[in-house]
């Protein structure tokens, strides 16, 4: 796109509601931010890979979810989301699933003005590849309201990286909440059962859900064979109808958004424990800046031994506090270090 044509859709779409800055309501786009690392042998709805872009799967095979450095070039991209199928399933039942998925809190999707009659349209902008060519379907759904609309795309040519931009029309039924809860969700459906497929897709305006009107029909199969991948990255979504470039950000602002859904604390320590201080507990607090979401829930990885029980004393949306107990005594000192991981989430 030439810088003319990058100002005259910016323009546009601040005519259109939209803005200069911050105007892209996708956290980690790029998939610079990766948490949870890579993850493999997914049968069901997990996080992994990239932060903030969720797999779903019903059903329908199995996968792994990485952070790839296989990138569109010469696009500012150094990071991709690669789903992977590693168990294929030929048999697509009726309430197969596979898809991608990224949620939004309803505060942040406010200047949509949806629900009013200066209801704004919406554009996805992103680029894609797989060895997969064929129909693929990109969905808005409104969470608050179980109202959506699907629209389309090909994949022309396979292993090769192409450009889609999408434009969702305005909606002038029913109010996204104002809070941090989940209001919507952006889906690429990769692989679907008749339960999503069998009626009219629901491509030219926002209505009231009917899952048989959600997907095309002739969507492809990523679960058809353990050759199968989609990649994924460069992903935006703003107010207006016309596409702009991508909005690069600092690594570390799209880290601290990141970590309002999750985060990892790891902490090594002197145990302060020997032979005779056996149930003895000691406590430890983390503040959680920026705050999370909402009061997260926390998981444990005991690095050292069984001899230390971890648990949760209490926690919030901005600290939260473990304590550690020893409880056997098998002659170690007071100089053994104990580490531990801790992963807090407040996910959508």
């Amino acid at each position: 796109m030439s810088k003319a044509a990058e100002l005259a859709n910016l323009i546009g779409n601040i005519n259109a509601g939209g803005g200069g800055v911050n105007r892209n309501v996708i956290i980690n786009g790029a998939m610079n931010v990766s948490q949870r690392g890579d993850v493999t042998g997914k049968t069901a709805a997990s996080y992994g890979g990239p932060d903030r872009f969720a797999v779903g799967i019903t059903s329908h095979g199995t996968y792994a979810m990485s952070q790839s450095s296989t990138v569109p070039s010469g696009k500012g991209f150094a990071n991709s989301y690669k789903l992977d199928c590693t168990t294929a399933d030929t048999s697509v039942g009726s309430n197969a699933e596979v898809t991608i998925q990224h949620k939004f809190e309803g505060q942040n999707l406010q200047t949509l003005r949806k629900g009013t009659s200066e209801a704004k349209p919406i554009t996805a902008t992103f680029y894609c590849r797989s060895n997969l060519t064929g129909t693929f379907t990109l969905e808005f759904f409104d969470n608050d309201n179980s109202r959506q609309c699907s629209k389309n795309f090909t994949i022309s040519s396979a292993d090769t990286w192409e450009f889609k931009s999408i434009t969702f029309p305005a909606d002038t039924t029913g109010t996204f909440g104002d809070d941090n809860l989940q209001s919507a969700v952006l889906v690429w459906w990769l692989a679907a059962g008749s339960d999503f497929t069998s009626g009219t897709q629901n491509t030219s305006a926002f209505a009231s859900n009917t899952n048989a009107n959600r997907v095309s029909s002739s969507i492809v199969n990523m679960s058809s064979s353990t050759d199968n991948e989609f990649l994924l990255t460069g992903v935006q979504l703003e107010v207006g109808q016309n596409a702009t470039e991508f909005e690069h950000e600092p690594f570390e602002v799209t880290e601290n958004k990141c970590r309002r859904y999750f985060r990892i604390h790891s902490n090594r320590m002197l145990s302060g424990y020997n032979d005779t201080t056996l149930n003895s507990t000691c406590y430890h607090g983390f503040p959680l800046n920026p705050p999370m979401r909402t009061t997260p829930t926390v998981a444990f990885s005991n690095a050292f031994d069984n001899r230390f029980n971890i648990s949760t004393l209490n926690s919030s949306t901005s600290s939260t506090a473990v304590y550690v107990s020893c409880q056997s005594d098998d002659g170690h000192n007071a100089d053994t270090y104990f580490q531990y991981q801790i992963d807090l989430t407040a996910e959508l």
